[in-house]
This record gives structure tokens, C-alpha cells and sequence, in this order.
């Protein structure tokens, strides 16, 4: 039986709390919609004293009349003591009343105990059984570019999944954005034991290498565009950063499991992540 591995233009949750950040998760989101139609619902949980953003929603407007995309508002005002588990109930809460094929998650660095503990995003995730997509802006300022000229699409598992492929090629499916590259790398973590110099020619690189190249290989032939595969052995998480530096990476996705536990990050991840100098795109699967 063939794998069937197109898009399926399903309404997408966009929480918001209407901070500057999160504006890349409204590109991400406003991007899908206009490539495959996908209805956008925003949802916003509003504290009882909370004051207007004026500044935020005039962007939104300005870039959605850009694109040529349309959506609707959902709020809920919260009376019960504001709290990240609460925001993140309220989402999912929402999430289960309607058919929506994704939850879009903006996040951004925290301070240590909230992402011990957990953002609005991690236990969103945790809670949902929906698939998420949580847009990562890992430094202050940083800003996803209108246009996507080099895509890469990583794992440290043995294959990039589907729904991180179909994405890249979401993303690279307008006029302005047709021409651009998707990388699709696989992340290998080197024993302390295997030298530098020798990693190419050991039996397990060379292993992992067939079996990732074939399974690009799979992938460019369902989506009909070109892919670049790619193995990247590594020391630590500074490696993947120092290539997406010197390749003029414009954006990173990164393929994860469903977590199990707390951390939705397992460590290679999260050092990824966390100092990654361009806009991360974390995919979660449904469960």
C-alpha cells in the first residue's frame, strides 16, 4: 500500500497572549493558511485585568491582509487565579471542542523554575492529544524572515518524521519561497571513543547513513521536492548551533517524540533549543 503523505488542510489553534515573540508563531501559522487554505482560529486567555495591545493586534491585521489570510478570535476570561496550568487547561479545553489538525504554540526562554516546572507550551503538549507545533524564539528580538531561503529539518533519531518533511515543504510552497533549500539532517552523537577523524569511515556511521539517505530518499519522492540529506556528527548541541551559523540557516525544525514525562525536551534537545540562533520549530506528534 502506498504511504499517503499530503497535507490535510484542517483548522489550526493559534493561542496567543498578544506579546511581541509570539508574532513568529503568527507567520508560521498565517504561512500554512495561505499554502493549503487551513482555517486559523486564535485563541487568547485574558486575565480579568488585563489591558488591550493595540500595537500587537494592528500587526496581526496588517500582516493577515498581507497574506491574504483570514481567521476568527476566541477568548476566554479567566476568574480563578491566573496560572500556567490553567492557560494551558483553557487551550486544551478548546483544542477538544473543534476538528483542529494542530495546536500552534508560541514559547520563548524562561526563567529556570517556569521551565522546570513548565511553560504554557510544555503542558499544553503534555495534556493534548492533538499534534503541536510550538514555535521557539530562543533570543530576545529574534525574528522569523518573511522570506525562507535554506530550511533544515533535524532529528536525533533515526528518521526525520512526516509531519516535520510535510511542514518544510509547507513553508516552501509559495511563490516568494519556491526556490528555496530544505536540508533534512540526521544528528549523531559521537562516543567519546571514535575520533574526529575516523567517524566517516566507522561501521555505524556508515550504517546510519544508508538507512537516513534511504529514507530521504522515500520522503522526496511523496512530496515531489527536493531534498538535501544530510549527517552531521557531533560532540555536543554547540556543533548543530556552529552549522546553522555558518550555513545561513533561516529556520530550524526539529523532529521529537511524544513525551513521556515532565520535560518535553529530552537534553540533546533542549541544548539545541535553547542557544539555536535562528526561530525552532519543535514538532510533536499526536498521541
Amino acid at each position: 500500500m502506498s504511504r499517503d503523505l499530503t497535507w490535510h488542510p484542517g483548522r489550526l489553534l493559534l493561542p496567543l497572549s498578544y506579546t511581541p515573540y509570539e508574532m513568529n508563531a503568527v507567520k508560521i501559522a498565517f504561512y500554512i493558511s495561505e499554502c493549503c487554505g487551513s482555517p486559523i482560529t486564535i485563541f487568547h486567555v485574558r486575565a480579568p485585568d488585563e489591558k488591550e495591545e493595540i500595537d500587537f493586534t494592528i500587526e496581526l491585521e496588517k500582516l493577515a491582509k498581507e497574506l491574504k489570510v483570514k481567521y476568527e478570535l476566541k477568548e476566554k476570561t479567566l476568574r480563578e487565579t491566573f496560572s500556567h496550568n490553567l492557560i494551558a487547561s483553557s487551550i486544551v479545553d478548546e483544542s477538544n471542542k473543534e476538528d483542529y489538525e494542530y495546536i500552534v504554540m508560541p514559547a520563548h526562554r524562561e526563567r529556570t523554575y517556569v521551565e522546570f516546572f513548565g511553560r504554557v507550551s510544555d503542558r499544553v503538549v503534555r495534556k493534548t492529544k492533538k499534534k503541536v507545533v510550538i514555535v521557539e524564539t530562543p533570543q530576545i528580538g529574534l525574528k522569523l524572515p518573511l522570506v525562507l531561503k535554506r530550511i533544515l529539518a533535524a532529528t536525533f533519531k533515526e528518521t526525520v518524521s512526516e509531519d516535520v518533511i510535510l511542514l518544510s515543504a509547507l513553508l516552501t510552497s509559495s511563490a516568494s519561497t519556491s526556490d528555496a533549500e530544505i536540508r533534512v539532517m540526521k544528528i549523531v552523537e559521537l562516543p567519546p571513543t571514535i575520533p574526529l577523524d575516523e567517524v566517516a569511515e566507522s561501521k555505524e556511521f556508515k550504517k546510519a547513513g544508508r538507512v537516513f539517505t534511504r529514507s530521504v530518499g522515500e520522503y522526496i519522492g511523496l512530496v515531489g521536492r527536493p531534498l538535501t540529506p544530510l549527517i552531521l556528527p557531533v560532540r555536543e548541541a554547540e556543533d548543530v548551533i556552529n552549522y546553522i551559523s555558518d550555513n545561513d540557516i533561516d529556520i530550524l525544525l526539529l523532529s521529537v517524540s511524544k513525551p513521556r514525562f515532565r520535560n518535553l525536551l529530552g537534553k540533546k534537545e533542549y541544548g539545541t533549543v535553547k542557544k539555536a540562533p535562528v526561530v525552532t520549530l519543535v514538532v510533536v506528534p499526536e498521541a
